[in-house]
């Protein structure tokens, strides 16, 4: 497990899915976050080996024919895992992202490592009062700009959200000492959670 510091240097990720199953995945995107400012964005789309939806279309605009020719997520994952070693990361619902990660390495039997993450959408639940926990919602209520559902978007938004509950003194370094294993049951995986 990577030992963490402070709260300054982290990954950002973003998972988007094709269809409602959510154990597949059509993109992955993530920025590297060094001494609290963004340092490189990366923009994988992957080719999911499912079905695409009307719905996840909507959601995420990835269509069938732009990840059709892409490397599927076993070969991406050879391009990121080092992101999960010796980082910790952030995104927002992250429990969701992780799992749907997780699934969809399990059908080319990988397993996700323990991970230190922090979820934007929970930290933004105990420590700012808001009437929707959305990531559009919530990032607009705090001033963070948040142009549309495409990943890198996401994952600006949400270390946008993350930075600003960070200057905010909503969180701080004693948070560390709050980590706790979360054992996701199904999915033969465990990560830590930086509350």
């Amino acid at each position: 497990m990577p030992v963490i510091d402070n709260l300054d240097n982290y990954v950002v990720i973003d998972v988007e899915c094709p269809n409602a199953k959510c154990d597949s995945v059509d993109a992955f995107g993530y920025a590297v976050v060094k001494g609290g400012v963004i340092d490189s964005f990366k923009l994988y789309y992957v080719n999911p080996e499912d079905y695409f939806d009307s719905v996840s279309l909507k959601l995420n605009n990835i269509r069938e024919e732009q990840v059709n020719d892409a490397p599927t997520i076993d070969k991406v994952w050879d391009e990121i895992s080092h992101l999960f070693t010796g980082n910790f990361v952030v995104g927002h619902n992250v429990t969701y992202l992780m799992t749907v990660l997780a699934k969809a390495l399990k059908k080319h039997d990988i397993e996700l490592p323990e991970v230190y993450y922090a979820c934007t959408m929970e930290l933004s639940m105990k420590h700012i009062n808001s009437s929707s926990y959305r990531l559009q919602s919530i990032a607009k209520q705090c001033g963070i700009e948040y142009k549309s559902v495409a990943p890198l978007d996401g994952i600006k938004a949400a270390y946008g959200l993350f930075e600003y509950i960070k200057k905010n003194e909503l969180i701080n370094e004693l948070t560390l000492f709050l980590n706790y294993l979360l054992d996701i049951g199904e999915i033969s995986f465990t990560f830590c959670n930086l509350w």
